[in-house]
């Protein structure tokens, strides 16, 4: 599973992964239970890695948010959202680098990531984590999806680069305690799951910010 190029992500936009559809659906369903646990009435939102967003549609019918950012470094899936999306209400778009940008102009009460802090090295990774946590207010929460390293999940990717399907060739599957080790510095965790119907299994970890004064500086 060793990366030999990076992710072409425009590829990715124009053309999404075949099975997307169905696995996106599960998780759509365990996105929206964990905001409807953790996120107050009205409460603000935004999604870093999520340019052209998948989930956009369902978040906003059944959570309501007064706002939703959406922040990534790729103009081809922020402009394919615009597209498909060309008035959305309450919405902000942000070509940011997740791993440079201090994203100081935004607080939020929940920052949620499906699929992207696995694209990194593991330094860049706690880098990326940390950027979560910067944009979410005291009390606020932060959901961050990963793929994790089950057999399932290593069966079905080697059968996938076998038959030359796979398209992440930089994905890092994590273990749910490298990424909760990170969290924990600036989090409560308050969930923690594996969500195996997708096959292609994704940890599925939710931490509360703790009060500033509690804080462990991150190095």
């Amino acid at each position: 599973m060793k990366a030999e190029t990076k992710t072409d992500w425009d590829s990715y936009y124009n053309t999404p992964y075949k099975t997307a559809t169905i696995t996106r659906k599960i998780t759509t369903k365990k996105l929206l239970k964990a905001m409807k646990a953790h996120l107050p009435p009205g409460g603000k939102i935004a999604e870093l890695g999520g340019a052209n967003s998948c989930f956009y549609e369902a978040v906003m019918k059944e959570i309501k948010p007064s706002e939703y950012h959406i922040v990534d470094n790729n103009a081809l899936g922020l402009d394919k959202f615009r597209e498909r999306i060309p008035n959305a209400k309450n919405t902000f778009l942000h070509l940011e680098d997740v791993t440079t940008s201090k994203l100081d102009n935004i607080q939020v009460d929940l920052v949620y990531s499906v699929g992207l802090i696995e694209h990194f090295s593991e330094d860049v990774t706690a880098r990326v984590i940390e950027a979560h946590c910067k944009m979410v207010r005291p009390g606020g929460a932060v959901l961050i999806t990963f793929p994790t390293p089950t057999f399932l999940y290593r069966a079905t990717r080697a059968l996938a680069e076998t038959f030359k399907m796979w398209i992440f060739h930089d994905e890092r599957p994590l273990k749910l305690k490298e990424v909760e080790n990170v969290m924990e510095r600036q989090l409560n965790i308050v969930q923690k799951e594996i969500n195996w119907p997708i096959i292609l299994t994704q940890g599925i970890l939710v931490g509360i910010k703790k009060n500033p004064a509690s804080l462990q500086r991150i190095i």
